[in-house]
């Protein structure tokens, strides 16, 4: 095992020249897009508050996720592996597939952009493309333990677990993504808590990696948190999805995604639950409105108040999920 001082430097090292980057990036970023006239389109039965923040600049995720793996390059050196170049890959192509549906929004000057069914088939090839590099070009157990059930190792469950699980994460990211500051603040509580997994792993170049998603994450928040000068669009959420579906398939902690991540499920669950009752009822709600932070908008809760809870609540199953990561630890502490 490498010196832990030469590990950790880099991990710092990447996270800081990430947020340093983007601190110096994003001003010149969002004049740029305002010239262009890249704005966001706000969905017509969105928040009525909502309405005020048409036009303004999007795609601000491109900066977020090109500073972030060029930071991740410049410091990993020898300890690059496989499992870094799938996770460029992936978050490379999610971000591609994100910039598309933007750019396809800003030309039609619409919310809705790309087709639900075109992004679900490349977001389900992303997930096969994992399956398949993972089995391929690296050393890491096809195992899947279930909770309550047992070891799974079988590759036909693997691809159908890990493409879910992809997918799930992917556009549970996306839905979260709809006020100022909170997919990216929620992103970077993940990322370190995967960085700090990966290090335990071992997997070192995945937790430079991630640290440094946090970093740019971090670095990204100050011009988005509210009142946001730029939105992350597709293009970063997306992409922040697959890298956080890539870190979880990867550490084989796809289930402990969903309590690190909880936020993101239950954004996405609202909305399923929503759609179905929606259906099954003829015509009511089970939410004011969905995904969920809109819900406690139509509350009445101001957009800081939830964005900032959901933070906390965010952070606490990221410390939730860490310590029952390391349960080895809980064992001696109530010994």
């Amino acid at each position: 095992m490498p010196e832990i001082r030469i590990i950790m430097g880099k991990i710092l090292s990447a996270g800081g020249l990430a947020l340093v980057l983007s601190l110096i990036i994003y001003p010149f970023y969002i004049k740029y897009l305002k010239v262009k006239s890249f704005g966001q389109q706000i969905r017509s039965d969105g928040p009525e508050n909502h309405f005020i923040k048409k036009d303004t600049p999007t795609m601000g995720g491109f900066v977020l996720i090109v500073v972030a793996l060029i930071a991740s390059f410049v410091f990993l050196g020898k300890y690059m592996t496989n499992n870094f170049i799938a996770l460029v890959i992936m978050v490379l192509g999610g971000m591609g597939l994100g910039l598309t549906d933007d750019l396809a929004k800003i030309m039609k000057r619409k919310s809705l952009g790309l087709r639900a069914r075109e992004k679900l088939v490349i977001q389900i090839l992303m997930g096969c493309f994992i399956v398949f590099f993972l089995i391929k070009y690296t050393h890491i157990s096809i195992e899947t333990v279930v909770p309550f059930i047992g070891a799974i190792s079988s590759i036909p469950f693997f691809l159908v677990f890990s493409t879910v699980v992809v997918v799930g994460t992917i556009n549970a990211v996306n839905l979260t993504d709809g006020l100022d500051g909170l997919a990216a603040g929620i992103s970077a509580v993940c990322f370190l808590a995967y960085m700090v997994i990966c290090y335990k792993n071992e997997q070192f170049d995945l937790a430079v990696a991630a640290f440094a998603f946090m970093c740019a994450c971090v670095g990204f928040l100050w011009f988005n948190a509210y009142p946001a000068k730029i939105f992350m669009g597709d293009t970063g959420s997306l992409a922040l999805g697959s890298a956080l579906a890539t870190f979880a398939v990867f550490t084989r902690t796809e289930f402990l995604l969903i309590l690190i991540g909880g936020i993101f499920v239950a954004e996405a669950v609202s909305v399923i639950l929503q759609v179905s009752y929606f259906k099954m009822t003829g015509g009511k709600r089970l939410f004011k409105m969905a995904p969920l932070h809109h819900h406690f908008e139509k509350c009445g809760w101001h957009e800081v108040e939830v964005t900032v809870r959901f933070w906390i609540i965010s952070l606490a199953l990221a410390v939730g999920g860490l310590l029952f990561y390391f349960k080895d630890f809980l064992k001696i502490v109530y010994k």
